[in-house]
């Protein structure tokens, strides 16, 4: 668990505060709605945490959780992308989340288990087993891994406010996908629980993005 339920909460209210400040204030910038719906699925994912960890509903909250971190790297290369203006049928991005999303209607049980411990809520799905987990992996470290490459990439010939943009935006991804990298790689044994270290780094990741939206809203 993230320390506490009540911090969980704490931090989804203020993930959730840090989007509507978004859409109050930064809404004329490019990344204003994929970081709003960024911050939302943060948001989702601690609260799920909450419920699990609080009414002992594994298989709801479990499920509730996939869904809401599931669709981060996705939106996350959208949100890349556009800035960039490159790109085209961007739509395409979304096939693999929603295939992974969809697994729950077919995969019964799909929550093979869901416990609460110190610093992680542990869920284990039937879609990280065998190939069904190189998907999920592939996907989820392949995606945010090309949105690096490309704002990498972007930020070696950007210069002044397009370059603090980038920056932050840089972080931002650092901080979503390393901390996963690390327990997926390290911890194999752990691999389906990956997802829980942003319960550690989520509000980190909220900030940054709101600052980088709040810098290309000027």
């Amino acid at each position: 668990m993230c320390f506490t339920p009540a911090i969980s909460l704490t931090t989804a209210i203020l993930e959730f505060a840090f989007a509507l400040v978004i859409l109050l204030y930064f809404r004329k910038s490019v990344l204003a709605k994929y970081v709003v719906v960024l911050l939302v699925l943060l948001g989702l994912y601690q609260f799920s945490e909450f419920g699990l960890c609080t009414t002992g509903s594994s298989a709801l909250w479990g499920t509730f959780a996939f869904l809401s971190y599931i669709f981060l790297p996705a939106v996350t290369l959208h949100m890349t992308l556009r800035y960039l203006k490159t790109g085209k049928h961007l739509w395409l991005i979304y096939i693999p989340p929603v295939l992974a999303a969809l697994t729950p209607l077919f995969m019964q049980p799909f929550i093979l288990r869901a416990t609460c411990e110190r610093y992680f809520v542990t869920i284990w799905t039937a879609l990280a087993q065998g190939v069904q987990g190189w998907f999920l992996g592939t996907y989820y470290f392949g995606f945010l891994t090309v949105a690096a490459i490309l704002l990498g990439n972007a930020l070696r010939k950007a210069k002044g406010k397009r370059r603090r943009v980038l920056m932050w935006m840089f972080a931002g991804l650092l901080l979503l996908g390393i901390p996963s990298f690390i327990v997926f790689i390290i911890f194999p044994a752990l691999r389906t629980q990956f997802s829980s270290v942003l319960c550690e780094f989520g509000f980190l990741v909220a900030i940054t993005y709101l600052i980088a939206t709040a810098i290309d809203a000027k």
